[in-house]
């Protein structure tokens, strides 16, 4: 399978202290995908920026990588994968940061989903603190961490085929259809709803309307630099959504709504507005999404529907 990514790591010498970054043109292969928080400005990990590229494709000290990078490759070498994706060294980190992340935002979706393993390194507050340590003897049944609560991992969460959770307390490994921890199988509300968006259990329109539900509470809850990152946050989910669960023209995904059921999802309201309140540029109006009052908005149910959709697109 060729790598969507356009670079990874290539970890091949890493028992030399030495991994390289590598394009990936014609690149045909397994990888894992690591998925950490990076932690306050003054602990970011080590970056790739145009002036290092060049230094970065020829090699990398093992030694001058952040811990949670070095347990990653340490993950990568037990299970026999030469390659790993690892957002700050993969993407070029560029003075118009957005710009360039952009770019490769687009292909999250296939990065994530397509990765032989995604590792989440929801431990580590940051790359510095590495994840590969004991357990306590005592877990509990969800923690809430950095990783978890954020805005931006929302998606590396539900579009991997298979996850391993390095949580606080517990390891837990999430395929398609099963979770298993350090104490045996187990399931959660927050496993089972990742397991039903990944195309198992999906039954009728009245079921994915409460699938999308749960994933857009899970973005709420979640903590957000921009107002504005809503909708880039969860666009790889709803794309895999649209093309898996959705095979049809008629079901089109438009800045957080759904075609099939307009009607119903354009029927929100923001309970009440204060002096924070604002509107999102670039956002329609008519979109949940256009306003940063999240956790003031309900949504009507309507019971009869006499709305006919003639057309509807986002550009």
């Amino acid at each position: 399978m060729k790598i969507p990514a356009k670079r990874v790591l290539d970890i091949t010498d890493a028992a030399e202290n030495l991994v390289r970054l590598v394009e990936t043109t014609d690149l045909e292969g397994r990888y894992v995908a690591l998925s950490h928080c990076w932690g306050h400005p003054s602990r970011h990990p080590l970056m790739t920026v145009h002036a290092t590229l060049n230094d970065h494709m020829a090699s990398i000290l093992v030694e001058k990588l952040p811990q949670s990078f070095r347990d990653a490759i340490t993950v990568c070498q037990h299970l026999g994968v030469k390659y790993i994706w690892i957002d700050c060294l993969c993407i070029i980190q560029v003075i118009t940061f957005f710009l360039s992340w952009l770019a490769e935002a687009e292909k999250m979706a296939d990065i994530y989903s397509k990765s032989y393993l995604t590792v989440a390194a929801s431990r580590a507050y940051n790359s510095q603190h590495g994840f590969l340590f004991d357990f306590p003897a005592d877990t509990v049944r969800y923690e809430s961490t950095p990783l978890n609560r954020r805005a931006w991992c929302l998606q590396e969460w539900y579009l991997p085929k298979r996850l391993v959770e390095f949580a606080v307390s517990n390891l837990r490994l999430i395929c398609l259809r099963s979770v298993e921890t350090r104490f045996g199988k187990t399931s959660d509300e927050r496993t089972k709803t990742r397991t039903i968006a990944r195309g198992w259990g999906m039954r009728d329109e009245a079921f994915f309307r409460t699938l999308w539900e749960s994933i857009r509470q899970d973005l709420f809850a979640r903590d957000i630099t921009r107002t504005s990152d809503k909708l880039p946050a969860m666009a790889g989910l709803a794309q895999m959504l649209e093309k898996r669960l959705f095979e049809t023209p008629n079901h089109r995904y438009l800045a957080g709504l759904w075609s099939t059921r307009i009607s119903e999802d354009l029927s929100w309201t923001v309970l009440e507005y204060d002096d924070t309140s604002t509107w999102i540029e670039g956002v329609p109006t008519w979109s949940w999404a256009s306003t940063s009052n999240d956790s003031d908005i309900i949504y009507g149910r309507p019971s009869d529907t006499y709305v006919e959709l003639i057309e509807a697109r986002c550009t």
